[in-house]
This record gives C-alpha cells, sequence and structure tokens, in this order.
C-alpha cells in the first residue's frame, strides 16, 4: 500500500441504490438546479490575473447535516452531503447520504424539503446509502430535486409513517482533509501454523464525512474452514477459505456499531495464532 495512493472514492460498495427517475439535473436550470453560493476569491490569497478570473467564474456549495431520531430509542444514525461547483455555466454536483442501525431488508423513503428524491435499501446489518451525481447513469439526480440551502430538511421514512431519521442541512466549518493508510502482515510467531495473509485499512475524510475500507487475503489456510478475525480483540467478522486455500474479506462504511478504530499499532488476529499489527 505504501507503494501506492490510492485516493478512495466516496462510492460505498455493498448495499442497495436506488433512485426515482433516470435523469439528471438540468445545469443552471432555477427550478431543479442546486443552490450555489459564490466563492469567496480572497481565501485563496494572492493570484495572477488569470487564476483571479477563474476564482471569481466558480460557484461552489458545500452543505451536510447528521441524521437522527427525535426518539431517544432509536439508535440509528447517518451523514448527508452535497457539494456543488458551477463553472463557465457547467454544474456537477453529488448527493450522499449514509445510514446505518436502520430495519434491516428494508426501503426507506428519502426526502428533501418534503419532497420524495431516492429510496434506499438497508443491508442485513440495517445500512445503506444513496449517491446521486450529475451526468451518472446509474445515480442520476431526479428532476424534482429542490435547490439546496441551509436549514432545509432531509427525512428518511416509510411511505406516510413518521420519519425515523431527520436532520437540517447546515454550511460546515472548514475542515482538514485527512488520509489513512495502513497495513499489516499475517503469520503465525510460533511458526507452527503456515497460514500466512495481508490487511489493509484505507480511511479518507473529507468535509466531515468519513469513507473506509478493510482488505483481508490470507493463503495457506484449511480448505472449508471458517475463520474468525479480531481487531484490538473485538470479534469483526470471519474468513470462509476456499479449496485452494484461500480466503478474502473486503468491508466498507458504514461499519456495524462496535467496529473497533483501527490505528497505527492496532492488532489483528485470524484464528487461532495468525496475528499482525497494522502500520503505516
Amino acid at each position: 500500500m505504501s507503494q501506492r495512493r490510492s485516493r478512495l472514492s466516496f462510492h460505498p460498495i455493498h448495499v442497495d441504490v436506488e433512485s426515482l427517475e433516470d435523469r439528471m439535473v438540468p445545469s443552471g436550470s432555477s427550478g431543479h438546479g442546486p443552490a450555489l453560493v459564490a466563492e469567496d476569491s480572497s481565501a485563496h490569497g494572492p493570484a495572477s490575473p488569470p487564476a483571479a478570473a477563474f476564482a471569481k467564474s466558480v460557484e461552489h456549495t458545500h452543505l451536510t447535516a447528521t441524521l437522527v431520531s427525535n426518539d431517544p430509542a432509536v439508535k440509528a444514525t447517518g451523514s448527508v452531503a452535497f457539494e456543488s461547483q458551477t463553472h463557465k455555466q457547467r454544474t456537477q454536483s453529488e448527493f450522499h447520504i449514509q445510514v446505518s442501525c436502520l430495519a434491516p431488508a428494508t426501503a426507506f423513503d428519502v426526502k428533501v424539503d418534503g419532497l420524495l428524491v431516492g429510496k434506499i435499501t438497508t443491508n442485513a446489518a440495517g445500512s445503506g446509502q444513496l449517491e446521486l451525481e450529475t451526468n451518472s447513469k446509474s445515480h442520476p439526480f431526479p428532476a424534482n430535486f429542490p435547490a439546496l440551502s441551509d436549514k432545509l430538511v432531509v427525512s428518511i421514512g416509510v411511505g406516510s409513517q413518521a420519519p425515523v431519521l431527520v436532520a437540517k442541512l447546515a454550511t460546515p466549518a472548514p475542515q482538514p482533509h485527512v488520509e489513512t493508510e495502513l497495513e499489516a502482515h499475517l503469520s503465525d510467531p510460533t511458526g507452527v501454523s503456515a497460514l500466512k495473509g495481508e490487511a489493509e485499512f484505507e480511511s479518507e475524510t473529507e468535509h466531515g464525512v468519513t469513507v473506509s475500507v478493510l482488505k483481508i487475503n490470507i493463503k495457506n489456510a484449511t480448505p472449508g474452514d471458517k475463520l474468525e478475525f479480531k481487531i484490538d480483540d473485538k470479534s469483526v467478522g470471519s474468513i470462509l477459505v476456499d479449496a485452494s486455500g484461500k480466503g478474502s474479506l473486503v468491508l466498507s462504511s458504514p461499519f456495524p456499531a462496535n467496529f473497533p478504530t483501527v490505528n497505527d499499532g492496532s492488532t489483528i488476529k485470524v484464528g487461532a495464532v495468525v496475528i499482525g499489527t497494522f502500520r503505516k
């Protein structure tokens, strides 16, 4: 991993995504286009005339929110992020929602300002996501997507029932861009087991939204075995070994609520004796 710098994409996997219409947001449309706020060119410092002219011609909007329930007994949560940039009358926008700890295998309506803009179908763990993007064939913005601004309400619910999660959009305070890349080499320190492997953990936080991926690959294991793996002594999953003695697992955020924080120095254990330590 240290030999490549892979920029994580904000498109988590292993979840079902549905959108309402196979149409994109019309660029510059006052009825459907996202609300844009002119970017302050003074924030960029001194610039040559061409650079200053470019800064003034770019309009940028960034909004975020944390989805919570009004019922303290509900443990579900989620995040909302919207980003849009317009340059030379061309607009590129992304709208992203992640949820976790909802009812599993359930289709939830996503509404913005009371308008239905998409659906999230949760997986067996109750997690899911919705991604809308300009010019996307698989996840386009619906034609009724409203112009976004501070204090607009985003809600997650089922039909006419009261929303399970709600949030108000807001312009976030500036936050640093953080990337983490860790890897661990797996082996039996006693030399008794021939099982070996590698684990990789990548995480990227941008505008307060974190996307993480954990990958584990093992070899020389006993075919048919189901090996539990732990991070910092917390059980987080299992790997089924195939007929060739190999196995692999990929987990992406949102992780289960009990998933430990992976840091430089965190330990990973596969089976009874194979261990490794995450390092940068």
